[in-house]
């Protein structure tokens, strides 16, 4: 079984081009206690869908390799992320009546604020665990 999988909680699917975008993203979510998946192209998200069940799939329509709005068709047809929810995040406004047609559960224009990221992922992701805390260790005596 993937170590993912383990974790009582399924997956966020985060996927952007934008290398210091992904990767803040996928910081603030795992420091909320989230596990998150990332890709930084369609080809790699649609391999990252098919081994993992996402809750959540934020997607960015502004890809390199798959249109952002094919590659929710793609992911619509993947038995894996068939009924997740998927949002897209994009500065091209424009694009929003297009998603919406694609089957998007919701669009964020970039920046995207971190109270909409975590309210999006609290209404479909079950809440993690909270992490275990170690009792402090003993402090020694001072001789």
């Amino acid at each position: 079984m993937d170590p993912i999988d383990d974790l009582g909680t399924d997956p966020i699917l985060l996927i952007d081009d934008h290398d210091d975008t992904r990767e803040l993203l996928v910081e603030l979510l795992e420091l909320d206690g989230f596990t998150v998946i990332a890709a930084a192209s369609g080809a790699e998200a649609l391999a990252l869908a098919r081994e993992h069940k996402p809750c959540v799939v934020l997607l960015d329509l502004g890809l390199p390799d798959i249109a952002g709005l094919e590659l929710v068709l793609r992911l619509r047809a993947e038995p894996n992320t068939k009924n997740a929810a998927i949002y897209a995040l994009s500065g091209f406004t424009n694009l929003r009546t297009a998603a919406l047609a694609a089957g998007i559960d919701g669009f964020l224009v970039k920046p995207v604020l971190a109270s909409e990221l975590r309210g999006i992922v609290a209404r479909h992701c079950e809440t993690p665990p909270p992490p275990m805390v170690e009792p402090p260790l003993p402090t020694p005596p001072i001789a």
